[in-house]
């Protein structure tokens, strides 16, 4: 064999065994363990398994191996080594696939409630992406039960799918953050998955996947009005007992539903004639209070409340 830079050469034959490697000849490894041979050719290093743990047989296909490389020009050598290491490494790819299957679907959420390359959102954030993956499941499940693996879910079925939610006349937030949902599960889990593209994926640029909804744009579908004064007296004209005060109050405070009914009576000072509590939308954000006049109306309205709380 001649020598020199990038020229072909022998290798070197050793076993692996218990996660270690050992010279073949190394009475340690007890003659265990599969044989490997390593061998650099034009400056890359090639590793492969000869699929034996027999000796004799090694060297056989050790010198097999090497042959093509004894006597071909600096270009044949390294075109032979181009092509093994490809098939080494195509080797390696089939048999870690082999050793790690593709997600299936059953398995999904479980796979992403575990990744260490997903968001770190709140328990409630990822109920409620649970709760949108589950809803996702149990339809294709019925649309497409043909469908077992993460990564047979294609461009068919993330269509659909939105074509579903559609019929359902969510609003275009909802839609949008079920879309999304899917979308960063199947991102997260890409590489588990084997999948070749993100099915509810979407690219503004190139205007490819499943679009979302423009909430400006069809949000004067769902804008919302005060109530009039003469809705509000036919309201109260209807309403009775506890109904008719937690009406009063969120008439007369403007907070939310969940707000009036957890109003608390530390929360009004009578002598100040001020109302100060923290909305729960943004308790958890920012945590700020707000004041709200204690208006005539709210205590005219109210008299027997204010009475039993105050006796």
């Amino acid at each position: 064999m001649k020598s020199g830079k990038g020229r072909n050469r022998t290798g070197s034959l050793y076993r692996r065994w218990q996660g270690q490697k050992y010279n073949i000849e190394d009475s340690s490894a007890k003659g265990e363990g599969a044989i490997y041979l390593r061998y650099t050719v034009g400056g890359k290093t090639i590793e492969e398994s000869l699929k034996t743990a027999d000796v004799t047989e090694a060297k056989k296909k050790q010198a097999e191996i090497m042959r093509p490389f004894e006597l071909a020009s600096e270009a044949e050598v390294l075109e032979q080594a181009e092509l093994r290491l490809k098939r080494v490494v195509n080797e390696q790819d089939a048999q870690w696939k082999k050793s790690n299957p593709p997600l299936k679907l059953d398995e999904a959420w479980d796979a992403y409630s575990k990744a260490q390359n997903r968001p770190r959102s709140g328990q409630k954030t990822l109920a409620g992406y649970a709760a949108q993956y589950k809803k996702f499941r149990e339809w294709i499940q019925g649309a497409f039960p043909e469908v077992v693996y993460m990564k047979d879910v294609g461009t068919r079925e993330a269509e659909a799918y939105a074509g579903y939610l559609s019929a359902r006349k969510l609003s275009p937030s909802t839609y949008n953050q079920n879309l999304n949902t899917l979308s960063l599960i199947f991102g997260v889990l890409f590489e588990k998955s084997y999948a070749k593209d993100n099915p509810f994926g979407w690219d503004r640029k190139t205007r490819s996947g499943i679009q979302r909804r423009s909430l400006k744009a069809e949000s004067h579908q769902r804008r919302k009005r005060p109530l009039t004064i003469d809705e509000i007296d036919k309201i109260l004209k209807k309403a009775k007992g506890d109904y008719r005060t937690l009406i009063i109050i969120l008439v007369c405070t403007g907070q939310r539903r969940v707000d009036g009914l957890k109003l608390e009576w530390k929360a009004i000072d009578f002598e100040r004639r001020i109302i100060k509590l923290i909305p729960q939308k943004t308790s958890k954000r920012t945590g700020t209070a707000v004041y709200i006049p204690l208006f005539t109306q709210l205590e005219v309205t109210c008299p027997r409340v204010w009475i039993q709380f105050l006796s």
